[in-house]
């Protein structure tokens, strides 16, 4: 590694420069400016065709797998110094672009760093690095008999870190609140390679600051004793109304599901083609109530009598641990795309339906087929996920699709709601729809204070900046998705 000497940035970051300079850190298998690895980079989840980024250079110009805190110290120090971007990537399973690269420079992967350092069963804590996973966490304090209250859907991939800096919200948190309530510190190494450790009274710093103030190295969580019981319930409604109305209901009497899960009509015909289990119903759902068998039998009574009073049915209890098992994996109709765009939206409880209808209605402006899924968050809060089935190989037809994302996220905005899991590329047009001004005002700041020189993970959130240097506003991102979306009409 170069000496503490001042370097003059270069502008063209020349990826040869960047691996022979990073490589001494960590080693040469760890460093790659490979054009196709880094291609691989250059998007999150949902694929995004090269028309649709010609403002942006999402291509990174070198890749790092570091292994251990040190080596983040040592290459954040490196790009600090250089003023070069530096993006740190868990598993990038969310799909606005949050670990995406705008201006290029250092990509860091950091799913290797994936350790348990301890669980201790006296404290009931864990500690984790940044790139384990959530599953593999579960699956660690199981074994122990403990448990966490609140992991994401996509579990299997997640990483820690990863939902510290977009959601943190999702399973359990309809019982047991956000992530924050759990979560008792966390290591980050700050833009300038100092390390801090930020506990309980600053955590909001951080939570949803989707690695634009410093990357998360390391997390001590509380967890739990394993719940007595687990008891998931299906249930087939006749109308996505009656659903609605039916959770809308349980959710003001006195209990307190764990996880209240639906997919809508079109998603159970999704499933159908691809001979996975789909009752012939207009909305299925799945209600799990967990804790001491006593409090669970209570709160399963006034489910069930609910249910009865609506008229409909609920399958059997080994059809609806099935289900319960299969919560990790909402994706799993990509099969049928053969490309998958999702939309993530947070809306009021008492919105859902009326979000749905005009859900329905952009899908079939659009005439794509589009299956809905919802998770209740929260008693005052659902989380719509809109999944629609395109094809990524048929250019100009694929690139019209584009102008859904921005069609999904003002539809949330219109009913009460807001962008979940964070904002991204393509959400952070929306921020002062969100937060008012002196709440943007803290948040810029914030960052100007910590990250003075705009190197970890430019160009997100607090502005859209192009490879160009000039902002990207919202004006100009709905002008581009116009032209999208009349693209589709003559394509």
């Amino acid at each position: 590694m170069p000496g503490n000497e001042k370097v003059v940035r270069d502008p063209l970051m020349n990826p040869e420069s960047l691996r022979k300079d990073l490589s001494p850190i960590v080693g040469e298998d760890r460093v790659t400016t490979d054009p196709f690895e880094r291609m691989l980079y250059g998007h999150d989840l949902a694929p995004i065709p090269p028309q649709a980024l010609f403002l942006f250079k999402t291509l990174p110009d070198v890749v790092v797998r570091p292994l251990k805190t040190e080596e983040i110290i040592d290459i954040v120090k490196y790009a600090h110094r250089r003023k070069i971007p530096i993006v740190p990537r868990g598993a990038a399973s969310w799909g606005f672009g949050g670990a995406v690269p705008v201006k290029g420079g250092i990509v860091l992967d950091l799913t290797a760093m994936n350790r348990i350092f301890e669980i201790n069963k006296e404290s009931m804590t864990a500690v984790v690095e940044a790139g384990l996973s959530w599953k593999k966490l579960l699956e660690a304090v199981e074994k122990e008999g403990f448990t966490v209250r609140t992991y994401p859907t996509s579990a299997p991939s997640a990483t820690i870190g990863g939902w510290i800096n977009t959601s943190g919200l999702g399973v359990g948190s309809l019982k047991y609140g956000h992530l924050r309530e759990h979560v008792l510190e966390i290591e980050v190494v700050m833009p300038n390679g100092d390390v801090t450790r930020f506990s309980k009274d600053k955590l909001d710093w951080l939570l949803g600051s989707e690695g634009t103030l410093g990357i998360i190295t390391k997390v001590i969580l509380r967890i739990y004793p394993k719940p007595e019981v687990v008891s998931p319930h299906s249930v087939c409604f006749d109308d996505i109304e009656t659903m609605c109305s039916a959770i809308f209901k349980l959710l003001k009497k006195p209990v307190k599901p764990y996880f209240i899960e639906f997919i809508d009509k079109e998603y159970l015909e999704i499933k159908r083609s691809l001979d996975l289990f789909a009752p012939d119903s207009e909305a299925y759902a799945i209600f799990t109530f967990e804790g001491d068998a006593e409090s669970v039998e209570k709160e399963e009574q006034i489910f069930r009598n609910l249910i009865t009073e609506t008229g409909t049915h609920e399958l059997d209890s080994e059809r609806a641990r099935e289900e319960w098992e299969e919560r990790f994996y909402p994706m799993r109709i990509k099969r049928a795309g053969p490309t998958l765009l999702a939309g993530e939206i947070l809306v009021p409880v008492q919105n859902v339906h009326s979000v749905i209808n005009d859900l329905w209605r952009l899908g079939k402006n659009f005439k794509l087929k589009m299956g809905i899924e919802g998770v209740y968050v929260s008693k005052g809060s659902c989380v719509l996920m809109p999944m629609i089935l395109a094809d990524e190989r048929k250019g100009l037809k694929y690139l019209s699709t584009m102008p859904l994302a921005k069609e999904i996220t003002e539809i949330g905005l219109r009913s009460g709601g807001k962008p979940f899991g964070g904002f991204g590329i393509w959400n952070s047009f929306y921020l002062k729809k969100v937060y008012n001004n002196p709440e943007i005002k803290k948040i810029k700041e914030r960052k100007k204070k910590l990250d003075p020189d705009d190197v970890m993970n430019p160009g997100k959130l607090y502005q859209v900046k192009t490879k160009f240097g000039f902002p990207f506003t919202l004006t100009m991102y709905r002008f581009i998705m116009f032209l999208l979306k009349f693209l589709g009409k003559i394509v």
